[in-house]
């Protein structure tokens, strides 16, 4: 078993946002570097003091995802790395190099659905979030330390939301990536028909795949491109998302008919993973194929104004 390190993350965007900044100062320093020193990408992001792509990603994530522009500038101060090296290390999900996503119907009313998320290997320097805004549904978000937009997570009222960014053309459109949405979804609402029409509409940047499920059993896939969005149901009570190679490899990990829960998932998809269960509110991570899986529950904060999930 391999615990995550996690930080709770409380109050208004920009605390949100210091939290984090704060407790991984120094991965974030290490991961800026890391982008600045690599030649193509530096150029790619950083060329053009006014018009490169960091500079861009930061102009439409204030404008289109304003908690999390905030979220962003809170964790450019905690962790004293600037807001262009921030959103250029949130950038480099325009060009996918990520995991994929395997779901399963509930068929036990009892467990209810499941989302599993593999890891590609540059994302596995993982950390565990527990996210609680000031006016919006607390979470746990499994995130990178650098990223304001989690790679999964689950919410107070048992929306589980996970994305995976694609490879695709960026030249042209929004600049905020549209792995950000997840966030968002978690943030706001409390079942997946809400979140899917929130993800049909919201101007976001670049091809990205969300899959979602909700306490009462809804699952929902909704493919983003630039030019258009698709919703997708479960076939055989499975979906899957990403990469096409990786899609084909996560359908054949689960035999027709076969019943799988969180542990037995665990055995047959290789590791690292996360699962998603929306109604145990919680997450559980392993490390290797067959190891037992560390559990992150949502820490729900009830004292607080409920938000508006039509907000």
């Amino acid at each position: 078993m391999s615990e995550l390190q996690g930080v709770h993350c409380t109050g208004a965007p920009r605390d949100l946002g210091l939290d984090q900044g704060r407790a991984f100062a120094d991965r974030i320093q290490r991961e800026a570097a890391r982008l600045r020193a690599d030649g193509a990408l530096a150029r790619w992001f950083f060329e053009h003091a006014r018009s490169g792509r960091a500079v861009a990603v930061r102009r439409d994530t204030l404008r289109y995802f304003p908690h999390l522009g905030e979220r962003s500038m809170g964790m450019a101060r905690g962790s004293g790395v600037g807001e262009i090296a921030l959103a250029g290390l949130l950038g480099r999900s325009f060009d996918g190099d990520a995991g994929g996503i395997l779901a399963l119907a509930a068929e036990d009313p009892s467990v209810g659905p499941l989302i599993v998320r593999t890891l590609a290997a540059r994302e596995r320097d993982l950390i565990v979030r527990y996210s609680a805004p000031d006016t919006d549904h607390a979470s746990v978000d499994l995130a990178l330390p650098w990223r304001v937009a989690a790679l999964g997570g689950v919410n107070e009222h048992g929306l589980a939301v996970a994305s995976v960014p694609l490879k695709g053309d960026v030249r042209n459109g929004h600049a905020a990536p549209a792995i950000l949405m997840t966030q968002d979804c978690l943030q706001r609402f409390d079942l997946v028909e809400k979140a899917v029409d929130w993800l049909l509409g919201r101007p976001a940047g670049g091809a990205s795949s969300f899959v979602l499920a909700d306490a009462t059993g809804a699952l929902s896939a909704v493919d983003v491109t630039p030019s258009e969005r698709t919703v997708r149901m479960a076939e055989s009570g499975v979906l899957v998302a990403g990469a096409p190679a990786i899609r084909a490899r996560l359908s054949a990990a689960v035999r027709p008919g076969e019943k799988l829960d969180a542990a037995s998932l665990a055995t047959v998809i290789e590791g690292p993973a996360a699962v998603l269960d929306p109604v145990r509110c919680g997450i559980g991570y392993w490390d290797d194929p067959g190891a037992e899986a560390s559990w992150y529950a949502v820490d729900p904060v009830s004292d607080r104004t409920p938000p508006s999930s039509d907000a």
